[in-house]
């Protein structure tokens, strides 16, 4: 009897069975049964075979390879640096978004973390120039780091804290932006003006206005019980005066700029307004020269060591003018009882800028400590530097004697090098300032870097300097 081989059995010559028992095979037999018919006919395909076992040692290779690399990523090294197609796409949009917003950027910088800190110098280099930022351009910014794959990185810096000399760029557009958002809805600075006014009045607010800071403080709790929209009422205003929310004294006007969340942003002066024919101050006495005295100050805090608010020149909705950074946290007045909480060497650096640059205004309405820890001190309202304007210098806190009535600090001498005192120089020249106040400055100046060696206070150095101001330019 014979049978077939089964399909699934390998494929051999065929063996006759009795009663369907299969005979036992010899060693030699069962050897080549396992031989293919064709192995005797022609030659193996070596080169294949050599090829197939090569690829799968590489696939063995890269499997293990991938295993190191998931199990320790720092113990893999790459031979060389590609761009895959899709991020090479990425980087080079990115490239034509920030030549168009920012000027050109090398091709070499291929990476998101560096193309992130070529745009964070070149805005820094931005506002540092004396030429106002349009609103479009305020826009545009914002855009670019916050609308493309920047957005990441620049998002992680607006979780770290907040420096007001000098805050990143990130946050001043994130920030300027936000505030522009904020009045989208009106046609011009002015108009947001009188939408304000109106606002104020339409709903009674301003009783409560007239207040001081203390007693709005202490009332608004009873109001809330028989109004308790009240403080929302408040928070809708879509623009409120320094002096109206702020209760400051300012002489000009001033305006607090605030976020789409109603936070407070920034203190805006306009001075000037954007027309056909150009800019045009509508006050005399208070020009678009009193923004840029403003603007000055940060400029010429490259250490960012004296103790003043950052400050640009901006265009909102029209209006252009300086923009100072708003100082956030639980404000303190200066008096003899917590003079001691603020720091000798911040209030000798606040002294020497305001005696070179000649502030002719610094009254304690001027000078802000914010209780953030430790007691800091904050400088603000610089347009009445640089004047010469037949005004006497004017440093109200040397009243507080405790502070001044030592040497100065070591730690403030460097405010004074050659290096700084040249920078100060080149950059009151450039700004077109009055020929006085770079005369004054580098008087002042050596006149300080003078009694560092002679052990003379700080307060008596400074009240002879205040003298001999008003003997050279008070008339």
């Amino acid at each position: 009897m014979s049978g077939k081989i089964p399909s699934d059995s390998p494929k051999s010559h065929q063996t006759s069975h009795k009663e369907d028992v299969q005979e036992p095979r010899s060693p030699s037999q069962v050897q080549r049964s396992s031989i293919p018919p064709s192995l005797g006919q022609e030659k193996p395909d070596v080169e294949k075979m050599t090829s197939s076992v090569k690829g799968e040692r590489k696939r063995k290779k890269e499997e293990t390879e991938e295993k190191e690399k998931e199990l320790d990523p720092s113990q893999h090294v790459e031979k060389k640096r590609d761009l895959v197609p899709e991020s090479k796409k990425i980087i080079e949009t990115l490239h034509e978004k920030v030549s168009e917003c920012l000027g050109p950027i090398p091709e070499n910088i291929d990476s998101l973390e560096a193309i992130a800190d070529f745009c964070f110098g070149k805005i820094k280099d931005r506002v540092s120039n004396p030429e106002y930022i349009k609103s479009e351009e305020i826009s545009k910014i914002y855009e670019l780091l916050f609308e493309t794959e920047l957005k990441s990185i620049c998002q992680s810096k607006l979780s770290e804290p907040l420096n007001p000399i000098n805050p990143h760029p990130a946050y001043v557009f994130y920030s300027l932006n936000e505030c522009l958002l904020a009045l989208s809805e009106h046609s011009s600075f002015d108009a947001a003006i009188a939408a304000g006014e109106q606002y104020i009045e339409s709903n009674r607010l301003g009783a409560y206005f007239e207040q001081d800071l203390e007693t709005r403080k202490r009332i608004l709790p009873m109001i809330l019980q028989q109004a308790p929209n009240y403080q929302e009422l408040i928070d809708n205003c879509p623009l409120y005066t320094t002096t109206t929310l702020l209760n400051s004294k300012n002489i000009h006007p001033a305006f607090v700029l605030r976020n789409r969340n109603k936070e407070n942003q920034w203190i805006f002066k306009p001075t000037a307004s954007v027309t056909p024919e150009g800019l045009h101050s509508p006050q005399a006495d208070y020009s678009l020269a009193n923004s840029e005295r403003e603007q000055l100050v940060t400029l010429l805090n490259l250490h960012n060591r004296f103790p003043i608010p950052a400050t640009y020149l901006i265009e909102v909705k029209g209006s252009v003018g300086s923009a100072q950074i708003f100082l956030n946290g639980p404000k303190e007045e200066i008096q003899e009882s917590n003079i001691d909480d603020l720091s000798v060497a911040e209030l000798q650096s606040l002294l020497i800028f305001d005696i070179i640059f000649a502030n002719c205004d610094r009254h304690m309405d001027n000078i802000i400590s914010i209780r953030a820890g430790d007691l800091r001190v904050n400088g603000i309202d610089h347009d009445a530097c640089f004047a010469f304007d037949n005004r006497p210098l004017k440093i109200d806190y040397l009243r507080y004697a405790r502070p001044f009535n030592c040497p100065f600090d070591q730690t403030v001498h460097d405010l004074l090098s050659d290096e700084n005192i040249d920078h100060y120089t080149k950059i009151l020249k450039a700004s077109g300032q009055d020929e006085n106040a770079v005369e004054w400055m580098q008087y002042a100046a050596e006149t300080i870097r003078k009694s560092f060696g002679q052990h003379r206070t700080a307060e008596l150095v400074a009240k002879n300097l205040m003298a001999e101001f008003s003997e050279r330019y008070v008339i």
